[in-house]
């Protein structure tokens, strides 16, 4: 029993110091990100993540043989996390690093394309009204893979602003966060994706829109099998004999006094969703578009 005590003992042992070997292997790098210094050098950049190694490697691969051995070029000391290598503008390159210490290498981080082109900047852009205060963006995607499409907009004499990031093969957007009687120029992009260094595409062409200033649109519909007329003060509202419906713009927030008068042959009974329980004149605040109904009935 003691030998058998001594040997499960032993195991663990051997077990632990296994594990204390392996944890003292770095941890990866991550974020390594790219910046283009000029024609013929770019820095390559990432997070330190470990506490204990010896330095960095950065390694190279062609993009078009991915598959193919990454080549080492050359390493830095630890703590350090920035490599000065030399890169024309193409073909494109995938980067890669890992740090390493006498226990060993750490797993690599993840991919940085350099040389790669920018998602294609979208085509066709255009803006229009869809309501007094809504616009209509739309574009045509013309980039594979992008991560989505940022669309900014500007008030007059104002700096652009992003309203929202659209997921990938989007191709148009409602904004209602609109004031009335605003001018707004839009434009969009394409984004890239930065876990794997792809930046994001140029501004499309800008776009500008002003919305409607201000207004509210009350309909009037004359209902029943009677006849007569409904005007309105002030005027715009002129509806009957022939005409069963009739609309018009009126100010934000105006009051607004409709008038039924009758045929000889009809009576007027009321109105329909606004000023119940009245045949006299109906006021109404234009706060809201408003659709209201006038009931003639034959006598």
């Amino acid at each position: 029993m003691k030998a058998l005590t001594i040997a499960v003992a032993s195991v663990f042992l051997c077990a632990a110091a296994a594990s204390s070997a392996r944890a003292t292997e770095p941890s990866a790098p991550t974020q390594v990100r790219k910046d283009r210094i000029d024609g013929e050098h770019v820095l390559i950049t990432w997070q330190d993540g470990s506490t204990n190694e010896k330095g960095f490697e950065i390694l190279r691969v062609l993009a078009s043989v991915p598959e193919a051995e990454y080549e080492s070029r050359g390493t830095v000391g630890p703590n350090v996390t920035s490599f000065l290598d030399d890169a024309e503008r193409s073909p494109i390159y995938i980067y890669k690093v890992r740090a390493f210490n006498d226990d060993g290498d750490s797993g690599l981080s993840n991919m940085c394309y350099v040389n790669l082109p920018a998602p294609a900047t979208p085509l066709y852009f255009n803006v229009h009204l869809i309501a007094l205060t809504v616009v209509r963006t739309e574009w045509h995607d013309r980039s594979a893979g992008e991560k989505g499409f940022e669309l900014q907009r500007a008030k007059l004499n104002k700096p652009f602003k992003t309203i929202v990031r659209l997921p990938a093969n989007t191709e148009g957007y409602d904004d209602y966060t609109l004031e009335p009687a605003n001018t707004y120029t839009y434009r969009v992009r394409a984004l890239g994706r930065a876990s794997i260094c792809w930046d994001n595409g140029s501004y499309s062409v800008e776009r500008t829109v002003t919305t409607k200033g201000g207004v509210r649109i009350l309909q009037v519909e004359l209902l029943g099998r009677g006849k007569g007329t409904v005007v309105s003060d002030p005027p715009g509202i002129s509806c009957g004999p022939r005409d069963d419906h009739c609309a018009a713009e009126f100010p934000l927030a105006k009051n607004v006094t409709l008038t039924a008068k009758p045929n000889n042959q009809s009576r007027f009974r009321g109105w329909v969703d606004a000023c119940p329980d009245t045949t006299g004149p109906c006021e109404v605040n234009m706060g809201i578009d408003r659709v209201i109904g006038a009931v003639f009935k034959k006598k």
